[in-house]
């Protein structure tokens, strides 16, 4: 059976150990997963790799989140070839390395396999995404957050074949684009707190702040609930509610 995340969990002093029961649980996940809350970790079962990151980086090649009525596409990168940090054709990565673009901006990178993050990964590098790459997917797409894409998954091996990620990594994701839309700061650190997020949606315009109001992440919720994460589908909720407030009061 795949073991559970908290189990995962509870191992990962020997994770980092390389120990032979984490490399079990490692082969045992179908999927990618969370680890490690703090640092945030992330397992590829395909490699029986995990990586470490305590931030995240917003690029400055990214579209601003400006347009609710508009989609984008947006992928983190974890990692390259094994490699937690790289530099492809000029572009430097690092763990953690999120990408946002208006889909209307990349139509023109014609790609083969995956449309939409595919004309994302190549309108970054100029160069075809391959397995070469561990990254995540998702997108803003019709009004909401959707955490899936075929970049969620491996051709060789084949083992991760579902396009979804779990919830607590796309919890991380959207805090992190939240944090960036508020701030303009390109770090992200996993420590910040929900509340000091949300307490800067007065100072967002009313359209944009819809981008996170309840119909816009209720998919999340569902599935931290679902979960049993009560914390963070609270914590989300409240956010949620915190930017419809504010949009109606204005």
């Amino acid at each position: 059976l795949k073991p559970s995340w908290l189990q995962v969990q509870s191992c990962w002093p020997c994770v980092v150990a390389g120990c032979a029961c984490c490399e079990l649980f490692l082969d045992r996940l179908l999927h990618m997963s969370v680890i490690s809350i703090d640092p945030f970790t992330i397992a590829d079962p395909d490699t029986q790799r995990a990586y470490s990151t305590s931030t995240f980086k917003i690029s400055c090649s990214s579209d601003e989140l400006l347009d609710p009525s508009e989609d984008y596409a947006c992928m983190v990168l974890w990692a390259y070839k094994g490699k937690e940090s790289w530099t492809l054709n000029g572009v430097r990565c690092r763990t953690g390395y999120i990408y946002i673009r208006k889909t209307t901006n990349i139509q023109h990178n014609s790609y083969t396999k995956e449309q939409v993050h595919g004309e994302l990964y190549k309108s970054l590098f100029g160069c075809e995404f391959t397995d070469d790459v561990f990254a995540t997917g998702f997108s803003f797409f019709e009004g909401k957050w959707r955490f899936n894409s075929s970049l969620n998954r491996r051709n060789t091996p084949s083992r991760r074949q579902g396009r979804h990620i779990s919830p607590h990594q796309a919890f991380q994701l959207l805090k992190a684009t939240m944090y960036w839309v508020c701030t303009r700061e390109d770090f992200y650190s996993i420590r910040t707190r929900v509340n000091s997020i949300t307490s800067k949606f007065e100072d967002l315009p009313r359209f944009q702040r819809s981008m996170f109001k309840f119909s816009a992440v209720v998919d999340l919720l569902v599935d931290l609930d679902w979960q049993g994460d009560e914390t963070r589908a609270g914590c989300g909720r409240r956010s949620a509610e915190h930017s419809h407030s504010r949009r109606a009061a204005l």
